[in-house]
């Protein structure tokens, strides 16, 4: 893969397998920079984090090409397996990939390495980490912010599935949003988990700091 015409292996990488940050306005160098940083309501990733989640991404789009599985657990095995060229399943997981179509020598060559990553952040996006002092309100937003957006890019992928396995005609064209709610086991009142934060409780009647806990079932 040619990278005369980018400014390193990760901007070739990324434009080749078209990575783009999910439902998020930012672009994927901008992702890569507040995920490392902690911004814009990431929780802070190390070097090797980005790695990982750069080289999944790139392989779950090219499944999702391929019309192959993109579950998390699934895809995460097939990652370190790849990366791994002395693991016990190294030949059967390239095997079953290129009954796919899929040439997994050269996509286990286009996954990046954490001094790339590093360069490529320090280097091509001229992005400085400091440390950042954060209070545990803001780590808690922060965490549940991400946890929204990775809900939002997996969901976002298996809409791409269905609409290219033909399940789904235009899937993609649907607006995604996550919402967490959380249900009181008592009366099955519901409460979207940001309000039950922001006030106290899930349930005013069974789960507050004034009421009884709930009786075991």
């Amino acid at each position: 893969m040619s990278e005369t015409e980018h400014c390193c292996k990760v901007g070739a990488v990324a434009e080749a397998y078209r990575l783009s940050p999910g439902v998020s306005d930012e672009s994927f160098d901008e992702q890569l920079a507040n995920r490392w940083r902690g911004a814009n309501g990431y929780p802070e990733a190390s070097v090797r984090d980005l790695v990982t989640w750069m080289n999944t991404h790139l392989l779950r789009t090219c499944y999702t090409e391929h019309g192959r599985r993109t579950l998390e657990p699934h895809l995460e095995s097939d990652y370190e397996v790849l990366r791994d060229e002395t693991h016990e399943d190294h030949h059967a997981v390239l095997s079953d990939l290129a009954a796919d179509g899929i040439d997994g020598d050269e996509v286990r060559g286009d996954f990046v390495s954490p001094a790339t990553m590093y360069r490529h952040l320090t280097g091509c996006l001229d992005v400085e980490k400091e440390p950042v002092e954060r209070d545990a309100t803001q780590t808690l937003r922060n965490t549940l912010s991400y946890v929204e957006n990775t809900a939002e890019t997996h969901i976002g992928d298996l809409l791409s599935a269905w609409e290219n396995e033909g399940a789904v005609p235009d899937a993609t064209t649907a607006d995604v949003a996550v919402r967490f709610y959380l249900e009181c086991p008592t009366c099955s009142k519901q409460t979207d988990i940001r309000t039950v934060y922001r006030r106290g409780y899930v349930c005013d009647t069974h789960l507050s700091r004034d009421s009884a806990p709930p009786a075991e079932k």
